[in-house]
């Protein structure tokens, strides 16, 4: 039986692969949080606001690190609402590296949240397809196997008869 997808295995060997994508956003955003799971985490200032053309606001924030040294960056998530000018934020770099400074909050859960929702999804369909499809090919095996006579073992008349004769015939005690 072929379906839009040709195959019958096509779409549910598609949904397992794709459920390789999700996971790898999830091994992303579990790496992530492991990552900064010893950051330092302080309070930043906005600074500065960039609108975006979608008309999302892109903060610039300040913050201090342990040491009592200034450092501002951009922030990556661009939101609405739109900060304000001297909104407080919360902010988490790795000790030592001030480079790796970022805003804190649900937006870095999204890669884990994301994958394992996508690769859950993606692998469970997937299976799912699966086992019917190979469930449907072992009920259509067993029909053809009850309605398709048995083969002889010649094509003959004379072979069909002789076979006809060995099943008739009672068992010899040798």
């Amino acid at each position: 039986m072929r379906g839009r997808w040709g195959s019958p295995y096509a779409l549910a060997t598609f949904l397992v692969v794709m459920s390789f994508i999700g996971w790898g956003f999830a091994a992303m955003g579990a790496a992530d949080a492991l990552k900064y799971r010893d950051a330092v985490v302080t309070t930043g200032t906005v600074v500065a606001v960039e609108m975006t053309p979608k008309g999302l606001g892109q903060p610039t924030v300040e913050w201090v690190d342990s040491a009592g040294t200034r450092w501002q960056f951009r922030s990556r998530v661009s939101r609405t609402p739109v900060p304000r000018v001297g909104d407080l934020v919360e902010v988490q770099y790795l000790a030592g590296q001030v480079s790796t400074a970022r805003e804190t909050g649900p937006i870095n859960w999204v890669f884990l949240a994301l994958g394992v929702i996508v690769g859950t999804a993606f692998t469970t369909t997937g299976a799912f397809l699966i086992r019917r499809q190979l469930r449907a090919d072992r009920i259509a095996a067993e029909v053809a196997a009850r309605e398709t006579p048995p083969a002889s073992s010649g094509t003959s008349p004379d072979a069909r008869r002789q076979d006809a004769r060995r099943q008739d015939a009672p068992p010899r005690d040798y």
